[in-house]
């Protein structure tokens, strides 16, 4: 199979590497595999799946695994007027986005729409690049995916030609038109933050099935992979050294994975871009904020030393829930176990975090499987884990009991949900942060 083969098949997995693991990897003698670099740091290796172990954390390390990002919703006009936008788009300071480019990553764009050409009728957007079309020529650089340019877009807008490249779901057309579109006297009432920008348009491929399977994704929910939309970033800082223009990355999609403090590859990445002249990020917040996904706890030492201290979490298992990964970050140097109860009582307790282990355990009245992986010291966070990954978890209440490892002071730790979309049911924390 060629590379582009393995990038697009089912039959391989998608692994985030760094230099030092890449070189272990060949080291390895894994026979059937290719690398793709992203940048000094980061690259892709696409390996068959029958040649490693099953996917979990406790073996290829929690960075390496692809996190799986969602739609971000809710797009009106409102924040324009109130942010004061419109204002600065007239005189004197005319600011509307001319000589500047506005770059989208995700579900693609509805190009002959009419806020997204300017007075003569000719297409604003620049390039396209479609992952999820395999009949065209890929972006220099790149090994999938179809890009089209602004030459193609406007000949297919006069009818020239035919592109099918398209946007089925419409998040990426709205979320270009809401910061890029323009009326131009059209009669459409619509006007965006910056009109008169030019545009490039990611559309990302929806993540591989065993990908979804591992997040336990309900079917027919948008799911991206981080490696495609690093690929999508790397894609657009190009454009940027291509064209010589100042650039808006935005990304209108987001995941509550990780320890949320930007030590994961694609937040690592993104603050690199970012640090480029010329560069500007844009992503997503607030949108999880009523969701009751987070909890934060406190755990503080009992005056007796010799009693338990602990925290009891609950969760709000809703029906019809195909499962989930819950999350556990705690700080060091404190060390935490954690026991699991489930909704009719039964209890799995002593879990202790080590170097990489992974544990299943099967709750009978329940029906319920639960894979355990524990890392004591996450590398890229320096912080401990636990990832629980619940397969059909009965409906009710789980107690997750956090208690503290010997005689620490105190401690404190996060735990999340996944975002809304990626759960089958509402399944919440019942005193969330």
């Amino acid at each position: 199979m060629t590379c582009k083969e393995k990038i697009l098949s089912e039959d391989y997995y998608d692994l985030i590497t760094d230099y030092l693991f890449t070189e272990e990897f060949k080291e390895a003698e894994v026979p059937d595999y290719c690398y793709t670099k992203i940048d000094d740091k980061y690259g892709l290796v696409y390996v068959k799946s029958d040649e490693v172990p099953a996917m979990n954390v406790a073996t290829f390390g929690y960075s390496i695994i692809p996190k799986l990002y969602g739609l971000m919703q809710d797009f009106n006009q409102i924040p324009l007027i109130e942010s004061n936008i419109t204002r600065v788009q007239q005189p004197p300071l005319s600011l509307t986005g001319s000589g500047v480019i506005l770059a989208f990553i995700d579900t693609g764009i509805l190009w002959n729409r009419e806020e997204f050409k300017d007075r003569a009728g000719n297409s604003r957007i620049i390039n396209i690049w479609d992952q999820t079309i395999q009949t065209g020529n890929a972006p220099e650089g790149f090994l999938y995916g179809t890009e089209y340019t602004k030459e193609d877009i406007d000949r297919a807008i006069r009818g020239e030609i035919t592109i099918e490249t398209t946007d089925e779901i419409g998040h990426g057309s709205e979320l270009a038109s809401v910061a890029a579109g323009s009326s131009l006297g059209n009669g459409l009432e619509f006007l965006g933050a910056a009109p008169s920008s030019m545009i490039v348009m990611v559309k990302l491929k929806q993540a591989k099935q065993y990908l979804r399977d591992y997040y336990l994704i309900p079917e027919g929910v948008p799911a991206y992979s981080e490696g495609d939309i690093m690929n999508a970033v790397n894609y657009c800082n190009r454009l940027q050294i291509l064209y010589r223009k100042p650039i808006v990355i935005c990304l209108g999609l987001g995941s509550s994975y990780g320890n949320h403090t930007g030590d994961l590859p694609l937040p690592t990445y993104l603050d690199k871009i970012a640090s480029f002249r010329n560069r500007s990020i844009v992503v997503c917040t607030g949108n999880e904020g009523m969701a009751a996904h987070h909890y934060y706890g406190v755990i503080e030492r009992r005056p007796d030393i010799s009693t338990e201290a602990y925290d009891d979490v609950e969760i709000s298992v809703g029906a019809n829930e195909r499962g989930f990964i819950l999350e556990l970050w705690g700080t060091l140097p404190n060390v935490y176990w954690i026991s699991i109860r489930s909704p009719s009582g039964e209890v799995r307790q002593g879990f202790r975090p080590g170097f990489g282990q992974s544990q299943t355990y099967r709750f009978i009245y329940e029906r319920t499987i639960v894979t355990l992986d524990t890392i004591l010291v996450e590398p890229e966070s320096g912080e401990e884990l636990f990832s629980m990954r619940f397969e059909n978890p009965q409906e009710g209440v789980w107690t997750i009991r956090v208690s503290l490892v010997g005689d620490a002071n105190g401690g404190n730790f996060h735990m999340w949900l996944p975002i809304t979309q990626f759960l089958s049911s509402e399944t919440v924390f019942l005193k969330p942060n």
